[in-house]
């Protein structure tokens, strides 16, 4: 070999070197991001209704009650986003959320109106009995809690060399249970001589874990602060058909102030509770922060 041999491969070398060390690093395939959001639910009305029973009176009839305002207050919401990049602008992304929003609010009075015969001195002849009346109530307090799982197609576009907006959309599972308290419940009972008594009880529900399915679609706008690093803003709904709350009775919260002591079993039995219907879609507005590597 010459001597310029040598001299050649470092020059080739030192051309590629330079040219590597000038060359655009790769753009990021992986992207996790963490949001802080606030979530809104439509308002409704939630009509808790029962036939108020009397021991020894199978005749007995009637209605008892009240209304629940529910609010549709926005809440707080938490979410965790995981996003492949399939090339320079179409991706996946696969979201983990979970939501609390209030759901008491103003509550109708609890009113009642009892029907029976009793049998009352002096003659304790039969004779037809109506009783009415109404307290009014507190408000009511309660909360809604979701767990959100979206699976979405997305695509990226850039609007300048530190801003990009993403546009996503796709499928959604919702998993949804809540509480709500004080909710008022009136029981009677006869004593000597057709006395009638009657109890308000201040009762705690929950309802029961429910799974349902939606679609959900979103945008995003990024602040891109390195080439790993970015702040976003996001807006995205999901749509989900209504569905029906389950609630039962979990405890009493009065028993310390009434004469009978009632448990949750004899509520369940004596006022059953209604279903309770909930617009489970929602929309929400989140901030956080993404991370590409």
């Amino acid at each position: 070999m010459t001597r310029s041999g040598p001299l050649r491969l470092a020059s080739l070398f030192l051309t590629v070197f330079a040219a590597s060390a000038h060359a655009k690093p790769a753009e990021p395939l992986w992207e996790i991001g963490l949001s802080f959001g606030a979530p809104g639910l439509a308002p409704g009305t939630y009509e808790h209704r029962y036939t108020p029973t009397l021991s020894n009176h199978p005749e007995a009839t009637g209605a008892a009650g009240q209304d629940v305002k529910l609010s549709g207050d926005r809440g707080t919401a938490l979410a965790a986003s995981l996003t492949r990049m399939l090339g320079p602008r179409l991706g996946v992304q696969l979201m983990l959320g979970a939501t609390r929003s209030p759901l008491g609010g103003p509550s109708g009075d609890c009113s009642w109106t009892l029907r029976y015969e009793a049998r009352q001195p002096p003659d304790y002849q039969p004779r037809p009995i109506e009783v009415t009346g109404s307290v009014p109530w507190s408000t009511t307090d309660g909360e809604l809690r979701q767990l959100v799982v979206a699976a979405s197609v997305l695509a990226r576009f850039p609007l300048a060399d530190s801003v990009s907006v993403s546009l996503s959309g796709g499928v959604s599972a919702l998993r949804l249970e809540g509480d709500l308290s004080p909710l008022a419940v009136t029981l009677f009972s006869e004593g000597g001589h057709a006395t009638l008594f009657s109890e308000i009880y201040k009762a705690r529900v929950v309802f029961e874990p429910l799974t349902t399915a939606g679609l959900q679609a979103g945008a995003e706008v990024a602040w891109h602060l390195s080439r790993t690093l970015s702040l976003a803003l996001e807006a995205r709904y999901f749509a989900a058909r209504s569905t029906h709350l389950e609630p039962k009775y979990e405890a009493v919260l009065n028993n310390d102030e009434v004469i009978h002591q009632a448990t949750p079993a004899e509520l369940e039995e004596r006022a059953p509770l209604q279903r309770v219907e909930i617009d489970s879609s929602f929309g929400a507005v989140w901030a956080g922060v993404r991370y590409r590597f």
